[in-house]
């Protein structure tokens, strides 16, 4: 990694904003959008420094957008090894930095982050930090008492009372999802109904299962049903399942444009991840939320907790989510259409199309959006 690819005149050259963080979809597509709202019409620059997991590949970076690559091993506790792998990788990042001499650095979340925002704190760069989910990921409550700002995906969010400035500003949706809010409007009247089924960036093997689990019990609602099922590895799979039971499906690993594919459905069921459920409320999607039982901290509970409370989705314990429940909620779109339409139009109030601009603006240094505390 050389340096001197990143100088040019001072003159020339807009504002630059640099992003740390990557590793899953949750961590990686908030930032992008932001990235894509700073650097409209040439306004900015901005610079990523991620890992090099296959996820981040799946993205399409907005233009003006450069990656850079600094590989972390995942930590098996704070040890000696991981502490110098991270002093080595910030050290490689700082120097860059103090050519780049950026206006902010922004943490997008994980270990990923530490990196770059350990060379931010050191060159002395304001760091706002990105907060995806209800209960703030340990890196952020570790860094929160040392930047600027941490702007949160909710109106709560636990685990940030030592930040000096906590800002909910929502969290930041891809361009896609905005367009597609304001394509027009989201189910016209029909004799079908469309289901979402989300596994997140990586699938949910569960959430397949359980799909696969249902469709003798689908086949015999007799119901006119479309599905579109994000399933991870399992695709194939989970394609040939619906293919023998008959039932309209379009199906695979990841969809790009996912958000197109979506916009007009009736229900969503989907794991809790806080970019997930960000994205199903700027479509006005409501859900059947299925919180991923090993996310550190149970954020993702907490995230399904909080959207339950709001009226926008059904949550379920992956223990107690099968076929039955399944078919249920699907069944309910007929027998309970009013409560789901009630769902969808809370949903759309909540969701924040918005988001990216105000991340944008706090990394600016101006702040809109409510104190979150």
């Amino acid at each position: 990694m050389h340096e001197t690819m990143w100088v040019r005149s001072r003159a020339e050259a807009p504002a630059r904003f640099v992003f740390s963080g990557g590793g899953t979809g949750g961590h990686l597509a908030p930032g992008l959008a932001v990235a894509g709202a700073l650097t409209a019409g040439g306004a900015a620059e901005a610079v990523f420094f991620t890992g090099r997991r296959p996820g981040e590949q799946s993205f399409t970076r907005p233009n003006g957008i450069r990656m850079c690559r600094v590989p972390l091993a995942q930590p098996r506790g704070l040890g000696l090894r991981f502490a110098v792998e991270l002093a080595v990788r910030a050290g490689t990042i700082l120097r860059i930095m103090q050519t780049l001499r950026p206006q902010a650095c922004l943490g997008l979340g994980g270990y990923v982050s530490l990196p770059g925002i350990a060379a931010a704190l050191l060159s002395g760069t304001r760091v706002v930090l990105l907060e995806q989910n209800a209960v703030a990921g340990r890196v952020n409550r570790m860094l929160a008492p040392f930047v600027d700002c941490v702007c949160t995906a909710f109106p709560e969010t636990e685990g940030l009372g030592r930040a000096p400035r906590v800002v909910h500003t929502g969290n930041p949706v891809r361009e896609d999802f905005v367009r597609q809010r304001h394509a027009g409007p989201p189910r016209a009247a029909r004799s079908w109904k469309k289901i979402a089924v989300l596994g997140g960036s990586q699938g949910a093997r569960a959430l397949n299962e359980a799909m696969i689990a249902a469709l003798p019990r689908l086949a015999a609602l007799r119901m006119n049903l479309r599905i579109v099922h994000a399933a991870g590895p399992d695709a194939e799979e989970v394609r040939n399942a619906y293919a023998r039971w008959g039932i309209a499906a379009d199906t695979a690993a990841f969809f790009p444009d996912i958000a197109a594919r979506i916009r007009d459905a009736d229900l969503a069921i989907a794991r809790a991840g806080g970019s997930t459920l960000a994205e199903l409320l700027v479509l006005g999607i409501p859900a059947v939320l299925v919180p991923y039982p090993f996310a550190r901290d149970g954020h993702q509970a907490a995230n399904a907790a909080w959207a339950a409370r709001e009226g926008v989705a059904v949550a379920y314990e992956q223990r107690a989510f099968g076929p039955e429940e399944v078919a249920a909620a699907i069944k309910s779109l007929d027998t309970r259409a009013e409560a789901w339409s009630a769902r969808a139009r809370r949903a759309r109030e909540l969701g924040r199309p918005d988001a990216a601009l105000a991340v944008a603006c706090a990394a600016r240094g101006a702040y809109t959006g409510g104190e979150n505390r």
